[in-house]
């Protein structure tokens, strides 16, 4: 069953890394299958334009070859034109192989305190 509030947990805080990978646009996308694996989850929404579950696996429809993933909430949404999430962060997409850099060092210090490394 869709999180009702998925949504909002994508945009939380207004910031997402925007990642972009022309896969993206598959259906078996290697880096949603990824960011599934790792925890996330998909945020549902949109009605008709949103992300569906089928089969235990995210199906795709509708969707741009980037995705929104906010690393705070471990939620992601398919790109769509025309629709924002949030602000990328940095003011730019970035590629698969940098989220990856990025969420090994967010995953590095999750649990601990601020200043605790």
């Amino acid at each position: 069953m869709p999180d009702p509030e998925a949504l909002g947990k994508i945009k939380k805080g207004g910031n997402c890394f925007i990642v972009y990978d022309a896969d993206i646009r598959t259906q078996h996308s290697k880096f949603i299958m990824e960011l599934d694996e790792h925890g996330y989850k998909c945020a549902m929404g949109y009605g008709g334009l949103g992300n569906y579950i089928a089969d235990g696996r995210t199906v795709i429809n509708m969707m741009a070859s980037w995705v929104f993933v906010n690393i705070d909430t471990q939620y992601y949404a398919i790109g769509r034109q025309g629709l924002g999430l949030g602000t990328a962060i940095g003011g730019h997409a970035i590629t698969v192989d940098e989220f990856h850099v990025i969420d090994n060092i967010f995953q590095k210090y999750k649990g601990k305190t601020l200043f605790e490394f």
